[in-house]
């Protein structure tokens, strides 16, 4: 089985109780039921800021930033989407444009 290059040890955070866990940060995002795809991205940039080899630590940061901002619009257009009832509409997808028979972009 290949290492996991994302797995920390974490103390236990009760007052008293001093074990130690190993977790990744996809159990984190597990735990705390992070269920958006560019929260999680944003979320693994900033734990594993320049650790991974692939990029610096400021590299990292700028790209955390852009997927919070990412999660900021598809945040936006579930709260749009269920403002307006609409169901099975992908957030941030394209919409087909009934009147105009193609695809078109969305805005929140």
């Amino acid at each position: 089985m290949p290492v996991n290059k994302y797995l920390r040890p974490v103390r236990d955070a009760r007052p008293g109780f001093g074990g130690c866990v190993s977790a990744d940060v996809y159990a984190v995002l597990e735990a705390f039921r992070v269920t958006c795809p560019a929260r999680q991205h944003a979320i693994k940039k900033l734990l594993c800021a320049g650790q991974r080899g692939k990029n610096d630590t400021l590299s990292d940061l700028r790209e955390a930033v852009s997927a919070v901002e990412r999660a900021i619009e598809l945040e936006t257009w579930r709260i749009h989407d269920e403002e307006e009832g609409q169901r099975g509409v992908p957030a941030g997808g394209a919409v087909l444009d009934a009147d105009a028979g193609e695809a078109g972009g969305r805005e929140p």
